[in-house]
């Protein structure tokens, strides 16, 4: 048994070499493309508000990890045994493989991590699901309204809005419109089958209101982006971050692009053209995918030195 084990070991350090070398190729090729078309652009000067915004972007990330394992814990009370920062670690290396084409990448890490922790298969698979579902209406229901209402966009947009509002409400409100939302998003992921009642109607609108915290977050983070680069007036704090929330959504669900590349940029000009104009759009997008990137790098470190620290206090 233990010879087959330690046989075991140099193939799992293998992937995890290429799946980390993997990462850090598309992750370096990003913050390079990024920081060439920011030089190109505009001459970024670091500022309080450069510090502010990845704080802010980082705090999203980490809550969301909370998050999620308060949904682990709903599903499994096994879960409960282990510590919100393991919790935290696993989430931060999950959202790290979004530089690898698609999300089965972050799915896959999640499962395997979850089963060496002797958690079902079934309940990380929908703890996977429900944490997507929460963050779709936490990430489209409010900021559809913020946007109607104070965005100042064309009718067309706007129709594009009243449709997401629409949508995110039935996700909320109808039960069989979130079926098939999980139906979707398993058989994407190649999990067709699960064999669990799903969630309470006052459950999902409990954590679609939670998500709401590390969008705000998000949220933020793209106003302290904005106000390094121009001034801001405070009646376009609030449109400017549900354009990056809402653009961020929809840049998670474009599956076949890394960190959904070009398609969020396209999104926040065109849901904040109307509060800031479009060139100034088209510049914060850019820009804002700088930062970005350069919070993942802090995400990195930090999810690097938990694992060292981690392992160190197995042995």
């Amino acid at each position: 048994m233990n010879s087959r084990l330690s046989s075991k070991k140099p193939l799992r350090t293998l992937l995890t070499l290429a799946i980390l070398s993997m990462i850090s190729y598309f992750f370096i090729d990003r913050l390079s493309k990024s920081w060439t078309s920011v030089n190109e652009t505009i001459d970024l000067r670091i500022s309080l508000f450069s510090f502010l915004a990845i704080l802010l972007i980082l705090l999203a990330v980490i809550m969301s990890g909370v998050l999620w394992s308060l949904i682990l814990e709903m599903l499994d009370k096994k879960s409960k045994r282990i510590a919100s920062p393991e919790y935290v670690r696993v989430h931060l290396g999950a959202w790290l493989l979004k530089y690898v084409p698609g999300q089965v990448g972050a799915f896959i890490y999640k499962i395997s991590w979850g089963s060496k922790r002797g958690l079902k298969k079934t309940d990380v698979t929908l703890s996977f699901i429900y944490e997507y579902l929460f963050m779709t209406i936490a990430s489209t229901l409010p900021t559809s309204i913020i946007l109607l209402l104070f965005g100042d966009l064309s009718p067309f947009v706007n129709w594009i809005l009243l449709f997401i509002l629409l949508d995110s409400t039935l996700l909320l409100a109808s039960r069989p419109v979130m079926e098939i939302f999980i139906s979707i998003i398993s058989k994407k992921m190649k999990f067709e089958t699960i064999n669990k009642s799903l969630i309470r109607a006052s459950g999902v609108i409990k954590f679609s209101a939670i998500y709401c915290i590390p969008r705000l977050f998000n949220g933020l983070g793209f106003v302290a982006i904005a106000a390094s680069i121009t001034s801001i007036e405070a009646n376009s704090i609030a449109p400017l971050a549900a354009s990056y929330v809402l653009a961020g959504i929809i840049g998670v669900y474009a599956i076949l692009v890394p960190s959904g590349l070009g398609v969020r940029e396209a999104m926040i000009v065109l849901f904040s053209a109307g509060v800031i104009g479009t060139e100034e759009a088209i510049i914060l997008a850019i820009v804002a995918r700088f930062y970005a990137t350069a919070a993942d790098g802090l995400i990195g470190l930090i999810y690097s030195l938990m694992t060292v620290r981690n392992r160190r206090e197995k042995t």
